[in-house]
């Protein structure tokens, strides 16, 4: 069984590997909103009906609903020999 101090670092350098893709995440998306063309994205985004944003909202939702599903289906089955 593992000490504790060696799994305890081993979270920490998860939740610092996780913060630090979130940070590029959101600083890749940000930029790209910066490098646009402000005016142009917005009258765009306004002729966006909400009710089209349905389907692709949905279907990422049941994509992230259903990848959970299986990661928790091969967390519980024994590996194979």
């Amino acid at each position: 069984m593992p000490a504790p101090r060696a799994d305890g670092r081993a979270d920490r350098r998860r939740r610092i590997v996780l913060a630090a893709a979130l940070t590029v995440g959101v600083g890749l998306i940000l930029l790209l909103g910066v490098l646009a063309d402000g005016r142009k994205l917005l009258h765009t985004a306004a002729g966006i009906h909400p009710a089209m944003l349905a389907a692709p909202l949905l279907l990422t939702l049941a994509s992230y609903a259903a990848m959970s599903r299986s990661y928790q289906g091969s967390r519980r089955r024994p590996a194979a020999a």
